[in-house]
């Protein structure tokens, strides 16, 4: 398969951002991953820097928003990753998250007693 450019280049890394998006296995989409995905299909052979032109890198920052945002991560904890302290994020957010659980407990139980 030849290398792709242009247009064509464009739809293929956002079917691939859409393909990462779906599977959800990775902590976070980075042009090191699309890059390393897309040189393994065939789909380009150049560097990282394929994808540095700022409407490709736009479409990378803006999936990998999305699917932050889908692993249910508030805007306070998706600052915390956006300055590169990922556990610190995922820390807060599960602490959150069993806070959130704790009070939906209460209430069901609340309802149960009444």
């Amino acid at each position: 398969m030849t290398s792709l450019r242009g247009d064509a280049l464009n739809k293929a890394i956002q079917l691939e951002l859409d393909l990462i998006k779906a599977e959800g296995n990775v902590e976070e989409i980075t042009p090191a991953l699309v890059h390393r995905r897309l040189v393994a299909k065939g789909i380009i052979s150049g560097q990282v820097s394929t994808l540095s032109p700022k409407e490709r890198s736009e479409m990378i920052i803006k999936a990998n928003k999305e699917y932050q945002i889908g692993l249910g991560f508030n805007k306070k904890e998706l600052g915390i990753l956006s300055s590169r302290n990922s556990k610190d994020a995922y820390i807060q957010r599960i602490g959150r998250q069993n806070r959130e659980i704790e009070e939906l407990k209460n209430i069901y139980l609340q309802t149960l007693i009444l």
